[in-house]
């Protein structure tokens, strides 16, 4: 069984805006949508792709 948090971590960790965190669920999606995870996997990219554009967006402005 796969650690879905941490894959999405991974997968989204410096994802800086809407198009490339469809990108990264497209890509996500012809390598996991076989697997059982796959839906909670998917909310997980969601949550960790905005989460990570907050934070990149954060960074940015501050800077």
């Amino acid at each position: 069984m796969m650690n879905c948090p941490e894959v999405a971590r991974k997968l989204t960790k410096n994802c800086s805006s809407e198009g490339q965190l469809l990108k990264i669920l497209a890509h996500a999606k012809k390598s996991y949508a076989w697997r059982d995870e796959w839906p909670t996997l998917q909310v997980d990219i969601q949550t960790e792709g905005a989460a990570s554009i907050s934070r990149n967006q954060l960074s940015t402005t501050s800077a």
